[in-house]
């Protein structure tokens, strides 16, 4: 074996090594360029719809659809704020704020009692798309995980044609099997469950661009946001 491709065979050991270690380490532990579509959501809905169903084979596999589809949130859901984020896992600003911003937003609000976190797929391509549906057949507990780690390694993943090769050893070192894998990308009401939410939420909350962030149903700002800015509109709700 040359020398060359004894330090490929490495580089590759050591990477899959430290991927299987992040998740058996952070298994209990939860887990960020705006980027603008250069056509509408509602454009990319019907496009993601349309080359989904071409690509879909005839897996037999069962998908917990409803499971899947259930609400993925970190902290208190009594908590007196609900921040609910809509992004791409392919956004490299969403990439931005979940690696520079959301550990002091979850170690001040969240982890405290003060805010109930959403994570809310808006997929704006077909890389996010899958890698959104990946996400949703893992268990529960290692999603956030799983979400924290895509975004840290994007550049790795989200921009290679062959994206796919990527992002399904990654979900099996998250402890999706390649079995598992295929049958959920290739589960339709899945895809269909994401993107009509993500329909409603740009009909409901306005929603143009990621990542985005609606708190308490009623308040949408666009944009990597500082902990700074999230306090402006935090604090008054939750003083006395």
């Amino acid at each position: 074996m040359s020398n060359r491709l004894k330090i490929m065979v490495a580089v590759f050991v050591v990477t899959t090594a430290a991927i299987a270690l992040f998740f058996m380490t952070n298994s209990s532990q939860p887990v960020a360029q705006q980027t603008a579509a250069s056509e509408t959501p509602a454009q990319i809905v019907s496009d993601m719809a349309e080359k989904a169903e071409l690509d879909s084979g005839t897996i037999d596999a069962t998908i917990d659809v409803e499971t899947a589809l259930s609400e993925r949130g970190l902290g208190d859901p009594k908590a007196p704020v609900t921040i609910r984020e809509f992004a791409s896992l392919t956004c490299g600003h969403c990439a931005d704020f979940h690696k520079e911003t959301f550990k002091d937003l979850k170690e001040q609000y969240i982890d405290t009692g003060k805010v109930y976190f959403i994570f809310t797929d808006f997929p704006l391509n077909k890389p996010a798309l899958d890698a959104s549906m990946a996400a949703r057949c893992l268990p529960e507990g290692r999603y956030f995980n799983f979400i924290k780690l895509l975004f840290q390694s994007q550049e790795n993943w989200a921009f290679s044609p062959d994206y796919l090769k990527s992002l399904k050893q990654t979900a099996q070192l998250a402890g999706l099997s390649a079995d598992k894998f295929d049958a959920c990308l290739a589960s339709q009401p899945l895809q269909d469950g994401l993107l009509e939410r993500m329909k409603q939420a740009q009909e409901k909350h306005e929603i143009k661009s990621t990542p985005s962030f609606v708190i308490d149903n009623e308040t949408t700002i666009s944009g990597v946001q500082s902990v700074k800015e999230f306090a402006k509109i935090i604090d008054p709700k939750i003083t006395p």
